[in-house]
């Protein structure tokens, strides 16, 4: 079955109750079931090879100082930024083989963060 964003799940439910506790009891019967989830969501997390990592591609510790700045209890919406910035431009590679990866595979909504 191809549904994008629905999830099947499947399983048994307990059909009778302890009269005692009214609790459902598997072991008087259960039946099977299976719940339908729409528009589910789908998380992807990447974890780069070596050679993209943001450290592999600070060649002067840049990347050590901006996250100092930006991790300072005193520090400025700017230094988060440039921190952002910095890391968006390093791993542009690895952005660009998800998207090419994701657009083989017909996804064509998706972000990135």
């Amino acid at each position: 079955i191809g549904s994008p964003g629905t999830v099947f799940l499947f399983g048994k439910v307990p059909i009778h109750r302890n009269p005692k506790t009214n609790i459902l009891d598997p072991s008087k019967g259960t039946i099977s079931s299976c719940a339908v989830v729409n528009n589910m969501q789908r998380c992807v997390f990447v974890v780069p090879k070596v050679e993209f990592a943001p450290q592999s591609l600070d060649d002067n510790n840049e990347l050590k100082a901006l996250e100092e700045k930006a991790n300072a209890k005193d520090a400025s919406k700017a230094d988060k930024v440039a921190l952002l910035k910095w890391l968006q431009v390093k791993t542009k590679p690895v952005k660009d083989e998800l998207k090419k990866i994701m657009s083989e595979r017909g996804v064509d909504q998706y972000t990135m963060k």
